[in-house]
């Protein structure tokens, strides 16, 4: 499974590179991205499975990017990771595949990892 993981926190984004590297060996991480607007041109390129999200970056939220990723990689599964319980409605209207609150614990990115497997079997 291809994954990219998007956060303009340079810890944030290390330890969810960290914790997927030890929780979910067989997902291969093709990018990586702490400047958002950068991210539709590099998932349109690499044609991720999923992306990992924050919500709230510089110049443009993650509900918005999220928005364009649809419409780039059709398919693409999200799975929003955020400070902030308040926009996980917003986040399910964009059909988020999850939710995930910072900082991230193991048992939730499990359950994570776990829906993201029944959504895309690897064949």
């Amino acid at each position: 499974m291809k994954v990219i993981l998007v956060d303009d926190e340079w810890l944030s984004l290390r330890y969810l590179i960290y914790l997927l590297q030890k929780e979910a060996p067989d997902f291969r991480i093709v990018g990586t991205c702490s400047d958002p607007s950068t991210l539709v041109e590099q998932a349109a390129r690499l044609r991720p499975d999923a992306v990992f999200l924050d919500v709230h970056m510089p110049e443009i939220d993650g509900l918005d990017l999220a928005r364009r990723l649809k419409k780039e990689v059709p398919g693409i599964e999200l799975i929003f990771v955020t400070a902030d319980s308040q926009y996980a409605l917003d986040a399910f209207d964009l059909q988020a595949l999850d939710y995930m609150t910072k900082p991230v614990q193991t048992d939730r990115l499990r359950r994570t990892i776990r829906r993201l497997r029944d959504r895309r079997p690897i064949v």
